[in-house]
This record gives structure tokens, sequence and C-alpha cells, in this order.
């Protein structure tokens, strides 16, 4: 066999590894995908979050307190609240274990968004953002913090998780 077709073969294996990566690759995220769609809850913590404050000093503990009593009363564990976070902890996108609460200019008709970090099953951090004072806004905390527990929308009238402001109330149950 001589050389040029020695290094053909070596770039033809090499190119049919890197399409088989980007096909099974693409094949896993189209399955998390069709989960996280048909899933109320398709997620959840290993170990009990700990939530950070990072919204600033207008964003009174109370609020913290209440969003997060309304999970604990439906057998949520956090590990406690941390409303004096150091500045380098806020300045993360997400932190291995920790919720955090952060301000940001949203879309407009938006008063909140989750972004949740996964690995193996397990959220591992999550991060709720809040335009200027929407946070203080009836089941829009508890909704947010829902998320971050690894709840999806519900569109059931009354539901905590309903994608619609108007359409939700402090209620809460596991769809059937």
């Amino acid at each position: 066999m001589r050389l040029g077709d020695v290094v053909v073969r070596r770039a033809q294996t090499f190119v049919w590894g890197i399409i088989s990566f980007l096909i099974g690759a693409i094949f896993g995220t189209l399955v998390v995908i069709a989960y996280e769609s048909v899933s109320f809850k398709p997620w959840d913590w290993k170990h009990s979050p700990i939530v950070l404050n990072c919204y600033g000093d207008s964003m009174n503990e109370a609020y913290i307190s209440s969003a997060v009593h309304y999970w604990t009363v439906r057998d949520h564990d956090f590990a406690y609240i941390e409303n004096n976070p150091p500045k380098h902890m806020c300045n993360a996108g997400h932190i291995h274990g920790f919720i955090i609460i952060k301000q940001k200019k949203l879309p407009t008709n938006t008063l909140g968004i989750t972004q949740r970090k996964i690995f193996m099953g397990n959220i591992v951090a999550a991060t709720i953002y809040f335009d200027s004072g929407s946070y203080r806004i009836t089941n829009v905390f508890e909704h947010e913090i829902g998320h971050a527990l690894g709840y999806n929308h519900l569109e059931e009238e009354g539901h905590i998780m309903h994608p619609l402001w108007e359409k939700m109330s402090p209620k809460f149950w596991i769809p059937e």
C-alpha cells in the first residue's frame, strides 16, 4: 500500500469519526428536548441548592423567603439563602449547587426567565433573571423558583406553573 493511500484512508476514518460524533450529539440533544417537552418535572436537584440574592439590596429578603417557603411546604429542600454574597459569585453565570437571582432587562411582557444547567440527569445550577421589580408581582417569584426546581410550564388555568401570569394562581398540583 502506498503512503498516499494510507493518508487518504486515515483522513476518511477521521472524517467518519467526526460525522458519527455529530450525529450522536444531535440525536442525543433531540432526545433530551423531546423528554423535556412531555414531562412536567424532567429534572431534579441531587443536593439541596443554596439560593443566592445577586439582585441587589432592593430585593427584600422577605420576598425570597416567601418564595422558598412556598416550595419548602411542597417537599422541596433548600440549603439556605445568602443575601449578601461576594461580588465575584454574582458575576458568574451559573455556580454548581446554587440558584442565583439576578436583575436583567428582559423582553417586553417577560417578567422572569430561569436558566437551568443539567448534568447527568440532575439540575446542578440555575439562574433566575427578573426585570426591574417584577419579582414583586404576585406568584412570579414562586413560578420562577419552580422552574429552578425543575418544573416546566403547565397550561392548566390556576396552576402556579401556567405560562401566562394572568392565568396563574398560588395553587400547585401534579398533573395526571
